[in-house]
């Protein structure tokens, strides 16, 4: 129980940081915790953007996961959109820039579960 209330923090610390760095709204949720090798935590990963970060102090690695929606969204936003897109993400290998664009939404996302 203690941990899902961290991890229920860290998801509304998420869509905080999320909203004042891509002026977007988002309701975002943890999924799940589980102990795995990492190429079996990557493999439900698949058609998303997927990070993989070493935590130190917990002597372990996390993957950060979301759908590509999220990214697009994000740069909609960034660029003076809604960030309210309609239809689904383009399906095509991402640019330097969403690259980039995804690293910043993974951190974010890792930065709030280590601050917890």
């Amino acid at each position: 129980p203690a941990m899902l209330g961290l991890h229920a923090a860290s998801a509304a610390g998420c869509a905080a940081a999320l909203k004042d760095l891509f002026a977007f709204e988002s309701d975002l949720a943890f999924q799940q915790a589980l102990q795995q090798p990492i190429g079996d935590a990557l493999a439900p990963c698949a058609g998303r953007i997927a990070a993989v970060f070493g935590i130190a102090e917990w002597s372990a690695r996390a993957v950060v996961a979301f759908d590509r929606i999220i990214l697009f969204r994000a740069l909609d936003a960034m660029y003076g959109g809604s960030g309210k897109l309609a239809g689904p993400a383009p399906e095509r290998e991402l640019t330097g820039l969403e690259r980039s664009v995804a690293g910043r939404l993974a951190k974010v996302v890792i930065g709030e579960i280590q601050s917890r």
